[in-house]
């Protein structure tokens, strides 16, 4: 069985009717003047296309630039981790904690 795969284009600002709104919106928010790059995501299985784009629908914009929201969200998101594991580790008694608990319960 042969699959056939999609691709999914996410183009420059400036590049092509679907980057016009995401490139008014760059610009609202004083960001156009980011340098951008363009990428091209190949062998995207059909299911996970139309998901995509049944969800960009839903959002009300195009798929590009529902796409872009995605990884964008998905990059901010990549350093948690690293922010968690530079916190200061408190060694706190879980008994104590369900003591606390037990007494503000009761004061109530």
């Amino acid at each position: 069985m042969q699959v056939i795969a999609r691709q999914i284009h996410v183009f420059d600002l400036g590049c092509g009717m679907q980057s016009c709104a995401l490139a008014r919106l760059l610009a609202k928010s004083k960001q156009a003047s980011v340098v951008t790059r363009t990428l091209y995501i190949r062998h995207v299985p059909d299911d996970v296309a139309e998901r995509l784009e049944r969800l960009a629908n839903r959002a009300g914009v195009p798929l590009s630039t529902f796409a872009l929201q995605e990884l964008s969200e998905t990059a901010r998101r990549a350093d948690n981790a690293a922010l968690l594991q530079a916190l200061p580790s408190a060694t706190i008694d879980p008994g104590a904690i369900l003591e606390a608990l037990r007494q503000c319960r009761t004061e109530r």
